[in-house]
């Protein structure tokens, strides 16, 4: 009986010391969530501060689209976003990002007579 009250200790011993190491790592990264934060609050300035009047040029003016293999591209305006956003995403997720939401608010805005000013 000794000996498996001893086992059980071992093993609560182990797991506490494997949370404790994991706990301490995970809350010794010091700087990792200002970069973040920094980031998030970049784009969302991007975001909600215009419209940007040459985004919104890039993005609908015709004389920048070509079609190629069917479909419609863009260089001018694919190299703004890149020059734009690049630093705050990777390449897939800025893809993603552009597809869903990316140009709605500065695209409304514009489309409406409306100014984006972020505060706070």
């Amino acid at each position: 009986m000794l000996n498996k009250n001893k086992r059980i200790m071992l093993v609560v011993l182990s797991f506490g010391m494997l949370l404790f190491g994991l706990l301490l790592a995970g809350c010794s990264q010091t700087g990792a969530g200002d970069f973040d934060k920094d980031a998030i609050e970049e784009v969302l300035a991007i975001q909600f501060n215009g419209p940007d009047e040459e985004f919104i040029d890039v993005m609908w003016n015709p004389e920048y689209k070509t079609v190629v293999d069917g479909a419609e591209v863009n260089e001018k305006f694919d190299k703004y976003i890149q020059e734009t956003y690049g630093e705050y995403f990777t390449e897939s997720a800025l893809d993603t990002f552009m597809r869903t939401f990316g140009g709605a608010y500065q695209s409304f805005a514009h489309s409406n007579d409306y100014t984006l000013n972020l505060k706070g």
